[in-house]
């Protein structure tokens, strides 16, 4: 099998950047059964990403927030977690609530200083804003 192949098997099962898969498929020597295993672990429990540049980050983020079904976001550099926070029900549905301001504020300080960054979420449900061990331990 012929790598552009492989990179297409393993961009449809794991949603990774064609980059991103051949880097992996060169690190595990071509296998495709080892190059998956070894992006699901890398990528557990985040299931999407979303590439935009510094200007765009806030309005992706509002967007991805009022999609609902997001239960935290992780803004990255590179390999370098920037700034992860918690999704509270209540600021879903076009309604930011006031817990979600301060991560907001600090995103368009971000934009400002950042050229090409990457997004993760991950799915599921908002958690309830009384949830604290979700919020602090992540």
């Amino acid at each position: 099998m012929d790598m552009l192949k492989k990179i297409d098997i393993i961009r449809e099962r794991t949603r990774v950047s064609v980059k991103e898969a051949r880097e992996a498929l060169l690190k595990n020597d071509g296998d495709v059964v080892e190059t998956l295993i070894y992006l699901e672990e890398r990528h557990a429990g985040w299931h999407d990403q979303f590439h935009v540049k510094g200007t765009d980050l806030v309005t992706k983020v509002k967007e991805l927030i009022e999609d609902g079904n997001v239960r935290r976001i992780r803004i990255k550099r590179g390999r370098e977690t920037i700034l992860e926070f918690p999704v509270f029900v209540g600021a879903t549905i076009g309604a930011i609530s006031l817990l979600m301001l301060p991560h907001l504020t600090a995103l368009g300080v971000l934009a400002a200083m950042v050229s090409d960054i990457t997004i993760e979420v991950k799915r599921g449900s908002a958690i309830k804003a009384e949830d604290e061990d979700d919020f602090i331990d992540g």
